[in-house]
């Protein structure tokens, strides 16, 4: 096995905290695609050479943060599907809630013809978090697309680990 030194000096990038807590769930998940794979270890190498928190070099300070981060990343891919502002969101997102997520919570998976704003909507309500209740605060979430806009909304979506729902 060999260790990287905190000498060597490895090049990484700024991942945006809703990319980096994709990264990290679908990393659990298994996924070990060289994408994957580079980001954890570029992320240890970096905690090695500059010390201090690996959460916070891995931005994700808290597991609520990181299933915050990923459930607004999937509301703003829902927005976005949907064409829609801060209160047609939280209606779409508390009627699926309401509606379809009692009988989905059970599955890794959305329906496979799901329209892509319920399979969205799921992958929210999947990170763990109930959906916020008010215009302001999906207000705020679509806004912040900077945290995340990194993120290839067309990349296939992560499974994320089972949470109490």
């Amino acid at each position: 096995m060999t260790v990287a030194s905190p000498s060597v000096k490895v090049q990484t990038s700024a991942v945006p905290p809703g990319q980096a807590a994709l990264r990290l769930f679908a990393f659990i998940d298994g996924d070990n695609s060289p994408e994957v794979l580079a980001w954890i270890r570029a992320s240890f190498v970096a905690w090695l050479q500059r010390g201090g928190n690996l959460e916070r070099q891995l931005y994700l300070t808290t597991p609520a943060r990181a299933r915050r981060a990923v459930r607004d990343y999937w509301l703003r891919d829902a927005a976005r599907e949907l064409s829609c502002g801060a209160s047609a969101l939280r209606k779409a997102a508390l009627r699926f809630e309401a509606r379809t997520w009692p009988s989905w919570r059970a599955r890794e998976d959305p329906r496979w013809d799901a329209p892509r704003a319920e399979r969205a909507l799921f992958y929210a309500r999947r990170a763990g978090l109930a959906f916020p209740r008010s215009d302001e605060h999906y207000g705020h979430i679509i806004e912040s697309t900077g945290e995340s806009s990194e993120v290839d909304s067309g990349n296939a979506p992560v499974t994320l680990p089972r949470a109490a729902a």
